[in-house]
């Protein structure tokens, strides 16, 4: 009788007693969450759509240049985007598990996001610009929020550039924005919860009160329905506001360094 396990029971049956890691139901559908939309994200994850690594950065820094990168590749790719695995062959290291995906950029952010969300430490900035660039997916290039591995509490304060060493009582005593409640942005589409955490930004008071003015005249609920009929609008007149769409894109990537 062998002593490997031949099924996913033995293997649950092979728990060890004395693993130190706790997690919650709530952590462990995330985990489940984020394997079905982008499938292992343990290793090495190179995406050949953009030609970006957005898996495994700290162990590419610890292997040499010469370090060889040996993948096998599928006809076509799978339910999550893998095109081919492997294993990056590190003289320094040994062996490192390699996973070619293609993904668009917003995937590929989600995925990175989702691959760090439970070791390290966040730059704030970075991850903020990210979530904004996630939400401008549509249709296929539509993320999910649940899929990041995110607590709610962290991505609503990182949303409102609020300082994530403070606890709940020591923000609301700073007088920041009033968002939604974290419980009623949960309930939201993803997009939409997306829009309404990064328009309550106290650093951006000039487009919230902006936003809050449309509100009034469109007699709209919060500003996440104000921006949504400002999106419908748009659509139905695509023709006078082409040019401007391209305006603010050119603006857009200007401004994050794009």
């Amino acid at each position: 009788m062998s002593n490997s396990p031949e099924n996913g029971a033995a293997l649950k049956g092979a728990a060890h007693e004395l693993n130190p890691r706790k997690i919650t139901p709530q952590q462990l559908k995330a985990i489940e969450d984020s394997h079905k939309a982008y499938g292992d994200l343990s290793g090495v994850i190179f995406n050949r759509r953009t030609r970006k690594q957005l898996g495994g950065h700290q162990r590419v820094k610890i292997i040499e240049e010469g370090a060889e990168v040996q993948c096998k590749y599928f006809p076509q790719k799978d339910a999550q985007g893998t095109v081919g695995i492997g294993y990056v062959i590190s003289k320094n290291i040994g062996r490192i598990p390699y996973r070619e995906v293609d993904w668009p950029v917003e995937k590929e952010l989600a995925a990175m996001i989702a691959a760090n969300s439970h070791g390290g430490e966040w730059e704030d900035n970075l991850l903020r610009k990210n979530l904004i660039l996630i939400s401008e997916g549509e249709g296929e290039n539509e993320v999910d929020a649940g899929t990041l591995g995110l607590q709610d509490e962290f991505m609503e304060k990182l949303m409102r550039g609020a300082d994530l060493t403070l606890n709940v009582q020591e923000q609301e005593s700073k007088s920041l924005t009033e968002p939604l409640t974290v419980s009623e942005v949960k309930n939201l589409p993803s997009q939409t919860s997306m829009i309404q955490l990064f328009y309550t930004l106290q650093t951006r008071p000039a487009i919230v009160q902006g936003l809050k003015e449309l509100q009034v005249l469109l007699g709209t609920a919060n500003i996440s329905d104000t921006v949504e009929n400002l999106y419908r609008f748009a659509l139905a007149n695509k023709e006078h506001v082409q040019d401007w769409k391209e305006l603010e894109k050119q603006k857009r990537d200007d401004t994050l360094g794009l």
